[in-house]
């Protein structure tokens, strides 16, 4: 945090006589916090640094093209660069106006206390050169305002160069007090503009006192880069923090920000679940152009980083720039078996002056104990069928300490009523012996044969226990929730069809009218044409299928198992195609050849469609075509 100098730093150019101030009181402003549109809960992260923390050198340079606003200078972070030329704007009778481009989030900039009262100021540099008679006299007033209106004004009069032959006047480095009154700081809110205006009146300018009888009085500014000044610059100082709105929410893969932190972790979870999503918003007031550098820190219970990662644009596919920052989205996925404890995290931001703030969310916790439970072929549907029995397969991983052991039961929560019954392959539980242990263990569930009623979802709830200091303690749980959907034993089949590559769909049973049927597909003459056909299984049981050709277009068709790229041949008995059993929740690819009628006098287009009839009920059947 820098310090806020004392007004005795700002000593006036050693050239200039005294000047004599007149500081013009002015109403209070009403200082107010905006919120930043990505912060929904404070409690996960806070800036350490306060929002006077950092010395902002403000200085007056050239505009660029795509600068607006009718400025004669812009107010920029930046110093003008060494070759630029000096600017010069007459300020006798008329504003000269600095100003900054609107702020991209609201920002307090504070001034520094008069010593003989109560009010404060804020230190202008400006290089100023008035010209005119001997008896001319010359008053230069400078305000500080944004876009909403006064902030403070001083008036001064200073002293006027008369040239002579062989001389001429140069322009005087001067530090002006400009005063904001009784409050320490005052408010640029954001879509708003810090503005400077200086002004000069001149009196006794009469053509008779001119050396040169040219007459007339003249009050310029230079700024941009100073001739002759290399180090000194038309500016203006004042303490503030650009960058204090930033934002930094830990998270898991896929998350919004506005949906909150992810605060609970642990050393040996499963790959995808170790995966650390750190969503950022690095923001400056002044814009994406003042910021110089962001990092993201995490670092142990033990001291040591697990993350320390610059984050450069261009190195991360989520990471983008903003006209007002840097923002998206960093991963990290860390390896098993961290220390557990709490890990502090930290985005750090930079800006070209070198201001540096730090953005620390609340501490993660990686924690001794946990435990996860999983589908095994992650499906969040389960399928019954009356008076069917059907397995739940599962997934335990102890993801706590790998020094950890625990105990594990499962119990299913949802109240199925007795008429079913449910077993676990080790009602005792679940003995896992340290982080990363991993069990497959299996629910087994029996439907009555009447499913009025079944609930929508069923609930299994796994719950670990340790010791803890002695006493055996309940250290964790979790819920795996599956969605119930009844079935027969026997249902119509989902039929495709594919293109060769199995890319281009060109039939599918479910989904009706996505798919237009009536799009020729092309077929070579004399050759059979392949197009795969899938067959899925929607029953509750394993079945086999018939496939029937009921509109052939005069064509000759082949069947071929694409796995096994064995030929089914044509059942004599019934003129269909039977495939293998297939078991339930199961595909079957196959490879359908189609050669198109070898008659010429045959038309190009014919429709083919093909009906697949289950086999185990002969009324569940599904037609597509094409």
């Amino acid at each position: 945090i820098v310090s806020k100098p004392k007004s005795d730093r700002y000593l006036r150019h050693s050239g200039s006589v005294a000047i004599s101030m007149a500081i013009l009181m002015l109403t209070p402003i009403a200082i107010h916090f905006e919120a930043n549109e990505l912060a929904i809960n404070d409690r996960y992260y806070s800036s350490e640094s306060a929002p006077d923390a950092n010395l902002y050198k403000l200085y007056f340079v050239k505009p660029g093209q795509n600068q607006t606003g009718n400025m004669d200078g812009l107010i920029s972070t930046q110093p003008p660069e060494s070759n630029d030329d000096q600017e010069v704007a007459s300020a006798l009778d008329d504003d000269v106006l600095f100003m900054s481009q609107s702020l991209m989030s609201s920002k307090d900039l504070f001034g520094r206390r008069f010593h003989q009262n109560e009010s404060y100021y804020v230190p202008v540099e400006l290089f100023l050169k008035s010209e005119g008679s001997q008896n001319s006299n010359v008053d230069w007033t400078v305000s500080i305002l944004t876009s909403d209106g006064m902030v403070g004004s001083t008036t001064y009069t200073g002293t006027v160069c008369s040239s002579s032959f062989g001389s001429s006047c140069d322009f005087d480095h001067e530090i002006i007090e400009v005063g904001i009154g009784n409050q320490e700081s005052f408010q640029v809110a954001k879509n708003e503009r810090l503005i400077i205006r200086v002004r000069a009146s001149m009196s006794g300018c009469d053509s008779s006192g001119s050396p040169f009888g040219g007459g007339g009085c003249s009050a310029d500014v230079a700024f941009n880069k100073i001739d002759n000044e290399p180090n000194k610059f038309s500016k203006m100082e004042a303490n503030g923090n650009a960058l204090m709105n930033s934002i930094i929410v830990v998270q898991r893969e896929g998350a919004n920000i506005a949906e909150g932190a992810e605060m609970d972790w642990y050393p040996n979870d499963v790959d995808e679940d170790r995966m650390i999503q750190f969503s950022i918003d690095a923001i400056s007031a002044f814009g994406r152009s003042d910021i110089q550098r962001v990092d993201i820190l995490m670092r142990g219970p033990d001291g040591n980083y697990e993350v320390d990662e610059r984050i450069d644009i261009g190195d991360y596919e989520e990471i983008e720039d903003s006209s007002r920052g840097i923002f998206g989205k960093y991963f990290h996925t860390y390896q098993r078996g961290l220390t557990p404890g709490e890990y502090s995290v930290i985005l750090k931001v930079q800006d070209v002056g070198g201001n540096e703030v730090e953005i620390e969310h609340e501490p993660i916790d990686m924690h001794q104990f946990g435990v996860s439970i999983k589908h095994r072929f992650d499906r969040s549907v389960e399928y019954f069928a009356p008076g069917k029995v059907t397995p739940i397969p599962m997934v335990l991983v102890h993801r706590g300490d790998s020094t950890k052991s625990m105990n594990v039961e499962l119990e299913v929560l949802t109240n199925l009523g007795s008429s079913w019954l449910v077993e676990f392959d080790s009602p005792a539980g679940y003995e896992m012996s340290s982080g990363g242990y991993v069990m497959n263990p299996t629910v087994t569930l029996t439907a009555p044969d009447d499913l009025t009623g079944m609930p929508k979802k069923i609930e299994i709830r796994a719950v670990a226990e340790a010791d803890v200091e002695g006493v055996i303690s309940v250290v964790h749980q979790n819920t795996l929730i599956l969605n119930v959907e009844k079935i027969d034993v026997y249902q119509p089949p989902v039929v495709s069809v594919w293109s060769e590559d199995h890319k281009v769909p060109i039939a599918n049973s479910s989904r009706g009218d996505a798919i237009d049927s009536s799009i020729p597909r092309f077929a070579e003459y004399g050759e059979f044409n392949p197009f795969i056909l899938e067959i899925f299984n929607t029953g509750f049981d394993a079945d086999t299928f018939r496939i029937d050709i009921l509109k052939r277009s005069k064509s000759i068709f082949q069947l071929h198992d694409n796995l096994t790229g064995q030929r089914i041949l044509q059942d004599e008995g019934d003129g269909t195609f039977h495939t293998p059993l297939l078991e339930r929740h199961s595909t079957k690819i196959l490879i359908l050849g189609v050669k198109p009628s070898l008659d010429r006098e045959d038309l190009d287009i014919g429709e083919i469609e093909i009906e697949v009839i289950s086999g185990g009920n002969s009324s569940s059947t599904t037609k597509v075509s094409f």
